[in-house]
């Protein structure tokens, strides 16, 4: 649960009071407190987090930007003062020992309550309730001997990923990508979107890889991968080694 109070100072509060006395709401800017709830109110030694960032962010796509940024220590307010009046949205993320972000409050549907507004001179708070991220999952794709190939010659169109969790019965995530779409990053790896956080990370333990040729038909049989669950917010990376007989893991 998020909520959202706003404090008028105390010159707008003598306003209402004594208007005879010619007084004017405070200008300038406001502050923001925000207060966080870790799960099912753990403290910050039962979840494993050491610290807490916040960031009031404007903007959309690639306007989008950070205008004010704080990292306090876990079980501490995080306070904002000289915030310009404006619409905000407010981002959490809560990292473990080794600087991962295993907590967050930037499921899609909070994203409404993520956004608050800043008045002239007005002290605000926020609190917030954080939750487990998931994993991630990215891919990487070797075509032809020495992987010097590429997917026409491979006679590879796409790559049909399916994630699964602990024991490998439950599928937890699937998607498709084309074998021409492009790796990001020193690792070439394709990052598998998760929009509604399936990837559950104390549960996320098995992956299949099949590749398609252009007809959808299956080009061999799948790698397969197991591995023990890396837990929320950590990255799975995998890569296979592809001819026309199929894939198999990257050695």
């Amino acid at each position: 649960m998020t909520s959202i109070r706003l404090l008028p100072s105390l010159a707008c509060a003598a306003l209402l009071l004594v208007p005879a006395l010619g007084c004017r709401p405070d200008r300038g800017p406001g502050s923001l407190t925000v207060s966080y709830t870790l799960g099912n109110d753990k403290a910050c030694s039962d979840v494993g987090i050491f610290t807490v960032q916040a960031q009031l962010v404007r903007g959309t796509g690639d306007e989008r930007t950070a205008l004010y940024d704080m990292l306090v220590a876990c079980g501490e307010d995080i306070v904002f003062e000289d915030v310009e009046p404006k619409t905000y949205e407010v981002e959490i993320l809560a990292f473990d020992a080794n600087d991962v972000a295993v907590f967050d409050n930037l499921a899609k549907e909070e994203q409404d309550n993520r956004r608050i507004e800043i008045f002239e001179a007005a002290d605000s708070t926020y609190d917030v309730d954080l939750i487990e991220r998931p994993a991630t999952l990215a891919v990487r794709w070797r075509l032809g001997a020495g992987g010097f190939g590429n997917c026409a010659g491979v006679g590879i169109d796409a790559f049909e990923i399916k994630a699964f969790n602990v024991g490998g019965g439950g599928l937890m995530l699937e998607t498709t990508l084309d074998c021409e779409l492009d790796g990001e990053g020193a690792g070439n790896y394709r990052p598998i979107p998760d929009p509604d956080r399936e990837l559950v990370g104390v549960n996320f333990a098995e992956v299949g890889v099949q590749a398609l040729d252009s007809s959808g038909n299956d080009v061999g049989t799948p790698a397969t991968f197991m591995f023990t669950p890396v837990g929320p917010g950590y990255p799975v990376e995998i890569g296979v080694e592809c001819d026309e007989t199929g894939c198999q893991p990257e050695a």
